[in-house]
């Protein structure tokens, strides 16, 4: 009768959380077509709410604000990002060529989904501010650390790279992880919002800039 009684309440918890997981997602993908279909600026909570099909006390309930918000899409895009640099990883045979498969597979990541790969240094900002580290924001938890689960799994490549001879012992995973990470999201915003520029005023082809970038890491790594 225990037993029985103890898979009934667990069925009913998984219950539970099935239905608040799946309000989260259609909140969500609510989100992205209100933020992500016009101005996101002056997109508003009510617009956000009607289109889930939800109360605004059941939004308000999963999501404080608008920044909470965008944590919440910033996280499914560090997850998709993640996704992309572990196919490029999986790619590369030896610690170098996994990272630069890495970094060429958050280059396709940030083409085939440029209105994450925009979202996510906004939100990036807005969950490493240091005024809100207090903060309660279960979102705020979820989009550092998904965020961070991308620089790990980069940063392992680059360890592994080590271990194998083919990446330089002298440096340190971590840190060499930020700077191409930091470096590979200004390339790719040059050739965003500059591409046309780069190629008819200076001829410079903007697939052949990131092709040099590529280069440029292997050659700053690479033992």
């Amino acid at each position: 009768m225990g037993i029985l009684l103890t898979e009934t309440t667990m069925s009913i918890a998984e219950r539970k959380t099935r239905e608040k997981q799946k309000r989260i997602n259609a909140i969500l993908d609510a989100a992205e077509e209100v933020f992500f279909g016009g101005d996101g600026l002056t997109a508003s909570m009510d617009e956000v709410a009607s289109l889930a099909e939800v109360s605004k006390g059941t939004l308000y309930l999963y999501f404080k604000n608008k920044e909470s918000l965008y944590l919440g899409i910033g996280v499914r895009a560090n997850k998709v990002a993640l996704d992309y640099l572990q196919i490029g990883i999986n790619r590369g045979e030896k610690g170098i060529d996994k990272v630069l498969e890495a970094v060429k597979s958050y280059n396709e990541f940030a083409r085939k989904y440029p209105h994450y790969f925009r979202l996510k240094s906004f939100s990036d900002e807005i969950a490493n501010r240091p005024f809100r580290e207090g903060s309660d924001d279960p979102q705020m938890d979820l989009c550092m650390e998904s965020g961070m689960a991308c620089g790990r799994a980069l940063a392992g490549a680059i360890e592994s790279g080590i271990l194998d001879g083919t990446i330089r012992s002298d440096i340190d995973p971590m840190t060499t992880t930020l700077l191409i990470w930091s470096q590979s999201n200004g390339v790719i915003k040059l050739i965003e919002s500059k591409g046309m520029h780069l190629k008819e005023r200076m001829g410079i082809d903007p697939d052949k800039l990131f092709e040099a970038f590529q280069k440029f890491v292997h050659r700053s790594i690479a033992a």
